[in-house]
């Protein structure tokens, strides 16, 4: 009976650790995009869909993975890929993406406050620019989006911690 116990521990404190390594390379992934989306303006999406395609893979392990939550929050991620796509590119289809790696990693309740706080963030970091340049027309200029992602993402982790 021990034995048993103590096997249980073991694997319940590795899945504890490749919680922790899985949020720090969603951390890794939003700092490297957010890099890209403020010098290039553009967001490489290949770790981002890689990194999507491992939790999946990790959240169909029985007993371990949220697999609803999953494609949940994978799914509210490609509607906002969806309007950014209609819009013509007003949010980006590269912040669409990583909604729905963002998505697929945190769940669909994360996912929605992550959005929600990016979306307050812009707007403060708008109102910030706005002063700052003390120009009334900024509709001409475009914003990144993936630091506001990062800002928030962050808040998310010392929030639920």
């Amino acid at each position: 009976m021990l034995l048993t116990l103590m096997r249980h521990a073991q694997i319940a404190d590795i899945w504890q650790l490749i919680d922790v390594v899985r949020y720090m390379m969603l951390l890794f992934i939003l700092l490297r995009e957010t890099v890209r989306d403020i010098r290039d303006r553009e967001i490489d999406i290949g770790m981002p869909i890689a990194y999507g395609i491992t939790v999946l893979l990790l959240n169909l392990i029985p007993g371990h993975g949220d697999i609803i939550g999953c494609i949940g929050g994978a799914l509210f991620g490609g509607t906002v890929l969806l309007a950014a796509l209609f819009k013509k590119e007003s949010i980006g289809a590269g912040d669409g993406i990583m909604f729905i790696v963002t998505g697929a990693a945190l769940g669909i309740h994360l996912n929605l406050v992550l959005m929600l706080r990016a979306i307050i963030f812009a707007g403060i970091g708008a109102v910030i620019l706005i002063l700052i340049r003390r120009r009334r027309n900024v509709t001409a200029e475009t914003m990144p989006l993936m630091p506001y992602i990062l800002l928030s993402y962050i808040s998310i982790c010392v929030s639920y911690v």
